[in-house]
């Protein structure tokens, strides 16, 4: 409300099953100082811009179950078929809403350059098996194991 800077965004935060955006990790304001990250929830954001975000200073604590998503950059994605639809570049949400709207897949850098990057819509829960993103969510009894 006071328009001032609260920190940096350093990443989103993923619910479990990846169909939405529950907050973003910040680095706190301030140079000479290590300061530790704090969790700003998307129930706080008023408005969502390209180079910044305006919103309440309302966090919350870090528990378990937000994923970030840079770790999950770089991990296969499993396709509907159970074949290896590419590698985890990006994750693209609906500003409004935070619902996740699709995954922009990497082939590999010569892939990507002749072919440009992939985009896969989600319209449902995706799950994470070992280092693997299962999509759309596999039941238990499904279980890709050591697939890689």
């Amino acid at each position: 409300p006071t328009m001032r800077t609260i920190g940096t965004l350093q990443d989103a935060l993923l619910a479990p099953d990846l169909t939405r955006i529950v907050g973003f990790s910040l680095t706190r304001a301030g140079y000479f100082r290590r300061r530790p990250h704090r969790v700003l929830a998307w129930e706080a954001i008023q408005a969502l811009r390209p180079t910044h975000l305006v919103a309440q200073a309302e966090y919350v604590e870090v528990t378990e179950g937000p994923i970030a998503a840079m770790e999950l950059r770089g991990r296969p994605v499993l396709g509907p078929d159970r074949c290896e639809a590419g590698f985890l570049d990006d994750i693209h949400f609906d500003p409004i809403t935070g619902r996740v709207i699709a995954l922009q897949l990497s082939h590999g850098l010569v892939d990507d350059l002749f072919q440009g990057k992939g985009i896969v819509a989600v319209d449902g829960p995706l799950a994470i098996w070992d280092d693997l993103i299962c999509f759309p969510a596999l039941d238990s009894k499904d279980d890709p194991g050591g697939v890689s």
